[in-house]
């Protein structure tokens, strides 16, 4: 007997909705998932550039760890940078870039935030 259902996955698409829902998701907000999510917006508004730097990495690659860990390491990280410009009311914006490669696709994931 022939299968006729065929399951289609965009892995690039479905990486960056997860990776959305991620930045978007509060720690504890889920139950029983209490380490799920980020305080990203927390690590761009922290003073020192290093500690903001290094806060930001690591919860990105938390989640790239994770996501490989349950999807069998579909994701490899090329580049994390984080840039600060000053915007026009004065204060700093923050825009984070995430390089990923995703079957042989190279994708860039941007995190833009005002502070």
């Amino acid at each position: 007997m022939e299968n006729k259902y065929s399951l289609v996955v965009d892995i690039p698409k479905f990486f960056t909705n997860e990776f959305q829902w991620f930045l978007q998701t509060v720690p504890g907000s889920i139950p029983f998932a209490s380490d799920y999510g980020t305080h990203i917006k927390h690590a761009i508004q922290t003073k020192d550039a290093e500690i903001r730097r290094i806060e930001i990495e690591n919860e990105i690659n938390f989640f790239i760890h994770n996501f490989n860990n349950i999807y069998n390491s579909l994701v490899a990280v090329r580049a994390i940078k984080i840039l600060s410009r000053e915007n026009q009311s004065g204060g700093n914006s923050w825009l984070i870039e995430v390089e990923v490669v995703i079957e042989e696709e190279i994708l860039t994931l941007r995190v833009e935030s005002a502070e």
